[in-house]
């Protein structure tokens, strides 16, 4: 593992993020918000684009320019997606589908209540950042309200479920999930329900995860409790739940002290860049019971039959281990808080309850997962989010990976990590290559030996 390199602070919000999106290769939108409470925090929508400069000592160094700044007036998003320039957002019981636009674009259909939305007036911005002149706008451009016929349910994930961008699905606090079809511009303003699954729970468990696999046939569940011992995978066009996933070691053999123990609480599928399976499913499982001695894992899936991908089986499994703690303190088990995966399937990263970030490594060869990036003090309290950046940006500037990280300290971090030079690649053979010299002359000399006898 590569020690981790700290490259400060980015930016400090005036309210606390819960969702950051790489929007372009060069941009991120981050959302949040301090809700309907009258505290003085506002809730936003912020654009942001980032532009590297060269220090004293000529090395890059990330700085921000804030693009565009949207007040959602008095509810915090808590889940968000992009698709092209739309943004779905959930507000309490409403679905909203937001539209980044060039300012002089006036084509858009917009809701009068939010028209003026559009915020020009920004707070104190860090040194690092620069107030661009604002040149593109967002306009709330469909809206369902509510969601749900019952007045206490919530919706508290929301996701694209196809390339194109004509369903959409819907998690509540209930239990239920809701697709919708979302027809052209013409007709922005109408979402038409198409399906709706429901949890088998008496207890209504919420759905605190959800996400689509890149077959766009199926969306795995993660309900929270008394309900989080299992993933639920469900097919959109059969309409029905198709498996459940239980925690298992690789061997296929159920850990029955695990399954009792921890619950399901992130899933995130990727695209896998290996050849076999075509896609995969990270997932995390925090103890039910805090305990000293139980650690955190997360664990990866691949389905049996990429074509149809209704049977999963378990890649692998690993500890998140502890936090390294202070000097007069061991350090505490790692809470996973946040996931995400990078574009290429193999990265996976991880913000955890004590403002720890990792990122872990699939083998191409082996299917094991390895941690590759860490940095202890990322946030000062709970990660809320992450993102990596563009593949292809990275690859410009020679990293491995670039990421950035929110937390409720209201920190905005970015980590990344540089490709690993050629003449460390080959460090292991350089110290064998005394003993390979001895070994060579060894072998010369009983050569020569053998010539004289």
């Amino acid at each position: 593992m590569v020690k981790a390199k700290d490259f400060g602070l980015l930016y400090k919000f005036n309210y606390p993020p819960y969702q950051v999106i790489s929007y372009s290769d060069n941009s991120f939108v981050v959302c949040g918000g301090g809700g309907a409470a009258k505290t003085g925090v506002p809730n936003k929508i912020e654009l942001y684009e980032i532009s590297e400069i060269n220090d004293q000592n000529n090395l890059t160094e990330p700085i921000l320019n804030i693009n565009l700044s949207f007040d959602t007036a008095d509810k915090a998003i808590m889940s968000m997606r992009k698709h092209f320039n739309y943004l779905l957002t959930a507000e309490g019981n409403d679905l909203c589908e937001y539209i980044i636009c060039d300012k002089n674009n006036t084509d858009e259909i917009v809701d009068e209540d939010h028209e003026e939305s559009v915020v020009k007036q920004r707070g104190q911005i860090p040194d690092k950042t620069v107030d661009n002149q604002e040149c593109v706008q967002m306009k709330l451009h469909r809206k369902i309200s509510p969601c749900f016929s019952n007045i206490d349910c919530e919706i508290t994930v929301v996701r694209y479920l196809d390339k194109a961008g004509h369903l959409i699905v819907v998690g509540s606090n209930t239990g239920v999930v809701r697709v919708f079809q979302r027809y052209s511009d013409e007709m922005p303003m109408n979402l038409v329900l198409q399906k709706e699954f429901r949890e088998i729970s008496e207890s209504n468990a919420p759905i605190v995860e959800l996400d689509v696999s890149p077959n766009l046939d199926e969306i795995v569940t993660i309900c929270g409790r008394p309900d989080g011992k299992y993933a639920r995978v469900w097919s959109i066009s059969r309409g029905m739940k198709v498996t459940e996933l239980a925690l298992t070691n690789p061997k296929g053999k159920k850990l029955q002290i695990m399954s009792c123990s921890y619950k399901f609480r992130h899933c995130r599928y990727s695209r896998s860049s290996i050849a076999r399976p075509s896609f995969l499913l990270y997932t995390t499982h925090q103890p039910i019971t805090v305990q000293k001695k139980m650690s955190s894992f997360m664990s990866v899936w691949g389905p049996l039959d990429p074509s149809i991908g209704t049977d999963y089986q378990l890649i692998d499994l690993i500890s998140l281990g502890s936090n390294k703690g202070s000097f007069l303190s061991s350090g505490s088990k790692l809470v996973p808080t946040a996931l995400n995966t990078s574009s290429c399937g193999l990265l996976a990263a991880i913000g955890s309850g004590e403002g720890q970030v990792d990122v872990y490594r699939l083998h191409e060869q082996t299917y094991k997962l390895a941690r590759v990036y860490s940095l202890s003090s990322a946030h000062s309290f709970f990660v809320t989010d992450l993102t990596f950046l563009p593949t292809n940006r990275s690859f410009k500037g020679g990293h491995q990976f670039e990421l950035l990280s929110v937390g409720v300290d209201n920190m905005l971090r970015y980590h990344r990590l540089p490709h690993q030079p050629t003449y460390l690649r080959l460090e292991k053979f350089y110290k064998l290559l005394p003993l390979m010299l001895v070994i060579f002359f060894c072998d010369r000399v009983l050569v020569l030996l053998s010539l004289f006898q």
